[in-house]
């Protein structure tokens, strides 16, 4: 339980760069209209996946670029939770963490 302690004290950016250096979020994106790696960025403090090439920008300006979520396809997208508390609470359950056990009397 100390790793899980340890990797729950990360910084969020941190946690998810663990979580692809494991494989259980995606390490690369590519972009739908260019195919190139997308980069990842961030919005309304949220990671996402974003091409900056020049020419897969639409809109009126030109300002608005492809972008992806970095959880899609994963276990951990819809959760409507932090990855942090996905992964916890999948330890917990893996474990059976705080389980009740019926004991025969």
């Amino acid at each position: 339980m100390e790793d899980l302690y340890e990797k729950l004290r990360m910084d969020d950016d941190e946690f998810d760069n663990w979580l692809r250096s494991m494989g259980l979020l995606k390490g690369v994106e590519l972009c739908r209209v260019c195919g190139n790696p997308m980069k990842l960025g961030k919005e309304n403090n949220e990671s996402i996946w974003i091409c900056h090439a020049r020419s897969c920008r639409t809109g009126p300006s030109t300002s608005s670029k492809p972008k992806a979520e970095t959880r899609k396809q994963s276990f951990f997208y819809r959760a409507g939770i932090s990855n942090k508390q996905v992964f916890q609470l999948s330890v917990y359950w893996a474990r059976k963490f705080g389980l009740v056990n019926d004991k025969a009397y």
